[in-house]
């Protein structure tokens, strides 16, 4: 965060594991060295609650229209709508401020990614710069990257104070990733886990949705991220979100849902809450997807989606 670059919510990343002597907490010792800035009526008159709101709204992830999404993508929906960024020039203004705000970029951000096929995924995601030297005059090299890569590059990256700072992360996955195990695969393998992790099933994620074909799943790995995955267990809520059509929301409950309230309602230490299955948004999309027309869906104008959650929450062992 040092660097005077900007960065999206993705790469708001000190690039250093190594202590840095810009210290990142509000302390005693840490106000003692810098200008407590007396004559600004940020600090002088406003109390602390606004400054924190004002600091806040200069930190949040807004959409960057310079990156937009076509309406037909497989990765448009509500929430993304363009690569999301997050301005950060407010860090640098000085030693207080930085001490304030350094946390709210990775807080207030959700890093996101997409699995497994490619075209699932925005472009922008699908190069990183090839690292060399930080001496190199010549303009950084890019090459394409696997999410996968692109996830664990980002993890890498992560200072332990950034762990602190990470609040949340979201993982859209095709069924046929998530039901190989994948996900419980990649967040063992990385660290650190924040506290909410949020995994969605989009419409166009269901095994043969093109051919508007009955809704399955094979509940098993949801079972087995919980009851197995030592990284999600770190975590204090896992949200599952899934989406249908409006027509199939029926089969959704009747086919799915029932059967993950049966069979993961309690899983080592993870409870399902209450009110399973609650209806979270809705929205409307053209009928093409992927720049395509789809047989099941050609005598249609728009699509409406309805988006589902179910919330598990992690106990606290009393016997510990």
């Amino acid at each position: 965060m040092a660097s005077h670059k900007k960065h999206d919510p993705q790469t708001l990343l000190l690039p250093t594991h190594h202590a840095t002597g810009v210290e990142r907490r509000v302390t005693e010792d840490s106000l003692s060295k810098c200008n407590l800035q007396e004559d600004s009526p940020l600090f002088a008159v406003l109390p602390a609650e606004l400054r924190t709101t004002i600091f806040e709204l200069a930190t949040q992830p807004y959409d960057d229209p310079s990156h937009p999404y076509k309406e037909e993508d497989y990765y448009y929906r509500p929430g993304h709508h363009t690569k999301p960024k997050t301005d950060t020039a407010l860090l640098l203004t000085c030693r207080l401020i930085w001490l304030e705000t350094n946390h709210l970029p990775l807080h207030q951000s959700c890093p996101t990614f997409w699995f497994k096929a490619e075209e699932r995924r925005p472009e922008w995601t699908r190069r990183a710069p090839v690292l060399g030297s930080r001496y190199s005059l010549r303009r950084p090299k890019t090459r394409w990257i696997t999410e996968e890569e692109r996830y664990k590059r980002f993890m890498a990256g992560l200072t332990a104070q950034n762990g602190e700072n990470l609040r949340e992360m979201r993982f859209f996955g095709q069924l046929a990733w998530l039901e190989s195990w994948q996900l419980t695969y990649l967040l063992s393998s990385t660290q650190p886990i924040p506290p909410r992790i949020v995994v969605t099933v989009r419409h166009t994620d269901w095994w043969w949705w093109e051919n508007d074909s009955a809704l399955a799943m094979d509940i098993e790995w949801i079972w087995r991220l919980l009851k197995f995955n030592s990284g999600v267990r770190k975590a204090r809520e896992f949200v599952l979100e899934l989406e249908t059509l409006d027509f199939k929301v029926d089969h959704l409950f009747k086919g799915i849902v029932e059967g993950i309230q049966k069979e993961c309602g309690e899983i080592e230490g993870w409870v399902l809450q209450d009110g399973a299955g609650k209806e979270v948004s809705e929205w409307t999309g053209p009928a093409t997807i992927g720049g395509r027309a789809w047989v099941p869906y050609v005598s249609r104008t728009e699509l409406r989606y309805k988006l589902f959650s179910l919330v598990w929450k992690r106990q606290e062992d009393e016997s510990r």
